[in-house]
C-alpha cells in the first residue's frame, strides 16, 4: 500500500495554480455549507491547516486534501493558500494518499464514499487486503461490503438518498430507496433555504438557473394542491 511520505515545509501557493480534480477526491460530493462556514472563518482571520498537494509536472498542483478549504478561500477572495507539497509520488498513489489524508481528519467518510473508494482502488489494481485496510473493512468482509453497495455498472448507489442528491446516481437512488423520510426532506429544504438566505445562488450560471426554475415551478404546483 502506501507509506505516507513527509511533505516539504508548507508554503504559500497561488490558488489559480491549484487543480481541484474529482478523480482524486475520495468523497461522492462536496458540502457547500462547509465551504461557506470556512469562508466566513477565513474572512474573520481564522488560520486553517495547510492543504495537501502534488505537483502535476506542468507548473500546477493537484489538491489531494483540502477541497473545502481551497473553495472557501476562493469564496473569501483569497489569492493564495498555505500548502504542504508532496513530491516524487507516483501518480497511481495520488488517490490513495488523498484517501489516507481525508480519513485522518475532517468529515468522516460515508459508507457510499468508502464503496466508491473501493471501486476506484480495484481499477488501480490494488489487492483486497490493501483496499480493505484503507476503507477500514476486514478483508473477509470486503467483497460483501462493496457488492451490497454497488450497482451493476460499478457505481456506489445503495444507501441514504440524501447522499446521492445532485449526483448522476440521484434517480436510481430515489427509485431504490422509496419515499423520503421527513427528516431527509427537512434537511434538503434547509440547505436550499440556507443557500438562498446566504445569497450564494447565482442564476447567471445556466445549470443553476435551470435547477432554480424547476424548484420554482415544482413548489408552485405542490403548494397549489394544498
Amino acid at each position: 500500500m502506501l507509506t505516507i511520505p513527509k511533505p516539504g515545509k508548507p508554503k504559500s501557493l497561488p490558488i489559480e495554480n491549484l487543480i481541484l480534480e474529482t478523480e482524486y477526491y475520495p468523497r461522492i460530493h462536496r458540502d457547500w455549507q462547509t465551504e461557506a462556514r470556512y469562508a466566513d472563518a477565513m474572512r474573520n482571520g481564522d488560520v486553517f491547516p495547510p492543504v495537501a498537494v502534488v505537483p502535476d509536472g506542468h507548473g500546477q498542483y493537484v489538491v489531494l486534501d483540502g477541497f473545502h478549504r481551497v473553495a472557501a478561500a476562493q469564496r473569501a477572495g483569497k489569492t493564495s493558500i498555505l500548502a504542504a507539497v508532496y513530491r516524487n509520488l507516483p501518480r497511481k498513489q495520488w488517490f490513495v494518499l488523498a484517501v489516507a489524508l481525508n480519513k485522518a481528519h475532517g468529515r468522516c467518510l460515508t459508507t457510499q464514499d468508502r464503496a466508491m473508494i473501493a471501486n476506484r482502488l480495484q481499477r488501480l489494481g490494488y489487492s483486497v487486503d490493501e483496499m480493505a485496510r484503507l476503507i477500514s473493512v476486514t478483508a473477509d468482509k470486503f467483497t460483501e461490503f462493496v457488492a451490497s453497495r454497488t450497482s451493476a455498472d460499478g457505481e456506489a448507489v445503495k444507501g441514504p438518498v440524501r447522499e446521492q442528491l445532485g449526483t448522476r446516481n440521484e434517480a436510481r437512488a430515489v427509485a431504490h430507496s422509496g419515499t423520503f423520510a421527513a427528516a431527509d426532506v427537512r434537511r434538503i429544504l434547509d440547505q436550499t433555504v440556507g443557500a438562498l438566505r446566504g445569497k450564494i445562488v447565482d442564476v447567471s450560471v445556466p445549470d443553476i438557473r435551470e435547477r432554480a426554475e424547476f424548484i420554482h415551478d415544482a413548489l408552485g404546483k405542490l403548494l397549489r394542491k394544498k
